[in-house]
């Protein structure tokens, strides 16, 4: 699982659905806040949307 912070959940799903394929499935599973989607799916391609997530200005939550 991942977590995008900083995104509506309508942009996180623009990203998921850039990533998404058969084989790399990925989805916006969980919406735990106005702004924080949780990812599941296989784990590269959860990587691929985080990582096209802060290229789209997405914070990280502290841990």
């Amino acid at each position: 699982m991942g977590v995008v912070v900083g995104l509506s959940r309508d942009a996180v799903e623009k990203l998921v659905a850039q990533v998404h394929s058969t084989a790399h499935p990925v989805y916006a599973s969980n919406q735990n806040a106005e702004d924080q989607t949780a990812l599941s799916g296989e784990l590269t391609a959860i990587d691929e949307v985080v990582a096209l997530a802060k290229q789209n200005g997405a914070s990280w939550p502290a841990a």
